[in-house]
């Protein structure tokens, strides 16, 4: 499948929606998941598929649906620690790019990153569900992958996620 610049923005666009709906509007951030998720599908990219089903299994959390969130999230770590999902990963500076993309990136990096914010998510779903053994599991490894691609967001989340399970 061949990659254009505005299907990159694009999805930049859509992931910047996804996460502005999450807690206000998990059926919103549902939504905009799944178009994110196909249109990834469609390009080939293995890491923007990854990070939407990340946000896809943070809907299915924020609306209280556990079990789908779970499958979801594990759906995404099986993409996401695949280190051949880096390949064809775009790099560049993006309009609407925030922090948490890191698309200017390696695509080593941009892979951890969304690994991270997968594992971040499990690490919340398990507090959630007062399942700390794995809630502390899935932070730390949040973290770890955190700290090494320099995503200061998903740091400070598990930070907070580590005091609700402490």
């Amino acid at each position: 499948a061949s990659n254009t610049k505005n299907d990159t923005i694009r999805l930049v666009q859509l992931k910047t929606i996804t996460r502005s709906y999450a807690e206000l509007n998990p059926d919103s951030s549902l939504h905009y998941s799944e178009v994110s998720l196909a249109l990834a599908r469609k390009l080939g990219l293995k890491i923007d598929e990854g990070a939407a089903l990340q946000e896809m299994g943070y809907a299915y959390l924020n609306k209280g649906n556990y079990p789908r969130s779970l499958q979801i999230l594990l759906s995404a770590i099986a993409i996401l620690n695949d280190p051949r999902s880096e390949r064809g990963a775009p790099v560049g500076n993006y309009p609407g790019d925030d922090e948490l993309m890191y698309r200017t990136a390696t695509p080593h990096l941009q892979r951890l990153s969304a690994l991270a914010f997968t594992e971040l998510t499990l690490g919340i779903l398990y507090t959630n569900s007062n399942i700390y053994e794995k809630a502390s599991y899935y932070s730390m490894l949040a973290n770890q992958k955190a700290v090494e691609s320099g995503n200061l967001a998903v740091q400070s989340i598990v930070n907070l996620t580590m005091n609700r399970v402490y």
